[in-house]
């Protein structure tokens, strides 16, 4: 069965305002006839268009019936929660929210920073046996799959290690049986397509807005339900994975600023930047952190309205609480029991950069949006693209129209306005003539 398009645009709500063209980092928007359309083959699945759209015009694929099917099928499901999760319950104990998860059904309730702890002795391991190749970090899917779609030649530099999602997924299976069904759930909307290509481990992706949607479609919330403690395994410092950087703490990366060998770069700016200057050889850090949010606790699937800097804070209290009851001993036990588990992933190449225009293609189509001279260039980025030679490429490849051109639009408005003028004097004047 084709699964649907991760986002989609809802017609009747989108009025053109070119906020996601530009917050798309792919490019993966198309303008026709005045509409938004995401390119699915281009998308990414970062689902920025769907946070920065005030109308609410980009609709997420939903997987709350299908969680919704699994808790009332009477398999064992397992909740995977991400390590962001005290930001978008920061209301709620995280006794009594493990307590909310288990009323609503689910059998086992842990916590993804453990998977993060495991893949983080991987990237330690990987990068000390390898000194001298670069790496780019895997954990976050919408930077992997930007990787495959648009610097194909960087793909041979993936770390060849699992998410965190997918390392909890193998874990659980290898502790509670090859029958348990987990459930991931957390800040991200690409994970919902990662989870696609591990059909037979990941059953289904939850953002915390459908979790949500899943606690009230069971009628459990925090006055009803009873405290439960998380299941094992426990984590250790993974719990820091959504901070920018809490990867290379994880690992227990030397972050000497002296020795530059170490890298992180988040944001959709910084991150794509990172990636253009390493495929031109300008970067050279041997391991490169990068995360397309800033920080996976500023992702499209959270709630919260605080700011980042609040959201860090949340975080980093629950981590020293957690960090301060694990024993380590413990710890030490079941990192040993699931050490040997496979971590491996692979990529591959799926190339969709597109062609560039020649040289006097684009100077025809910029002459025809009234831009003859440089000077007449204004990038002033209303269109969604950050200059005029950008949107006059997307024109090119056929993801933008002209009148997307605030200046060559009021130009033409004008034109038009005068022409009218011209003709409603012209009728006067005959209609004057008549009387006469």
């Amino acid at each position: 069965m084709d699964t649907p398009p991760l986002v989609t645009t809802i017609k009747e709500k989108c009025r053109t305002c070119y906020t996601c063209v530009r917050g798309c980092p792919a490019k993966a928007i198309r303008i026709a006839g005045g509409q938004a359309e995401v390119i699915r083959d281009r998308c990414i699945g970062c689902a920025n268009c769907a946070l920065m759209c005030s109308r609410g015009a980009k609709e997420i694929r939903s997987s709350v019936e299908e969680a919704l099917a699994l808790l009332g099928s009477g398999e064992p499901v397992a909740a995977a929660l991400a390590p962001s999760f005290p930001v978008e319950f920061e209301s709620v104990d995280p006794l009594r929210f493990a307590g909310m998860l288990k009323a609503a059904g689910f059998r086992y309730v842990t916590e993804v920073a453990f998977g993060a702890d495991m893949v983080s002795l991987k990237y330690r391991r990987l990068v000390n046996e390898n000194p001298g190749k670069k790496y780019i970090s895997t954990a976050c899917p919408a930077v992997t799959t930007y990787v495959e779609k648009f610097h194909p030649s960087l793909v041979k530099d993936l770390a060849p290690i699992v998410s965190p999602m997918v390392a909890q997924a193998r874990i659980l299976k290898a502790r509670y049986g090859a029958a348990v069904r987990t459930v991931f759930i957390g800040p991200c909307v690409s994970k919902k397509d990662e989870a696609l290509k591990y059909r037979g481990e990941i059953a289904a992706v939850l953002t915390f807005p459908e979790l949500r949607a899943v606690l009230a479609s069971k009628g459990v919330h925090e006055n009803n339900a009873l405290d439960a403690h998380f299941d094992p395994p426990h984590p250790a410092r993974g719990v820091l994975y959504p901070l920018g950087g809490g990867l290379l703490e994880t690992a227990e990366f030397d972050g000497d600023l002296m020795s530059g060998r170490f890298m992180t770069s988040e944001g959709l700016e910084d991150f794509t930047e990172a990636l253009r200057n390493l495929e031109h050889g300008d970067v050279d850090a041997d391991f490169l952190d990068i995360l397309c949010c800033n920080g996976c606790l500023m992702g499209p699937g959270v709630t919260s309205r605080v700011s980042r800097y609040s959201r860090q804070a949340v975080l980093r209290r629950y981590a020293r609480k957690s960090y301060h009851r694990i024993r380590i001993n413990e710890w030490e036990d079941e990192v040993q029991s699931f050490r040997n588990l496979d971590y491996s992933a692979s990529f591959a190449p799926e190339d969709r950069r597109l062609q560039a225009p020649d040289s006097e293609g684009l100077r025809n189509i910029l002459a025809g949006m009234g831009k003859q001279k440089p000077e007449d260039e204004l990038n002033c980025g209303a269109c969604g693209y950050t200059s005029c030679q950008e949107h006059a490429t997307a024109i090119y490849r056929g993801l933008a129209e002209s009148e997307m051109c605030l200046p060559y639009t009021i130009d033409r408005l004008k034109k038009t306005a005068g022409e009218l003028t011209d003709s409603y004097n012209q009728l006067a004047k005959t209609r004057q003539a008549l009387m006469q």
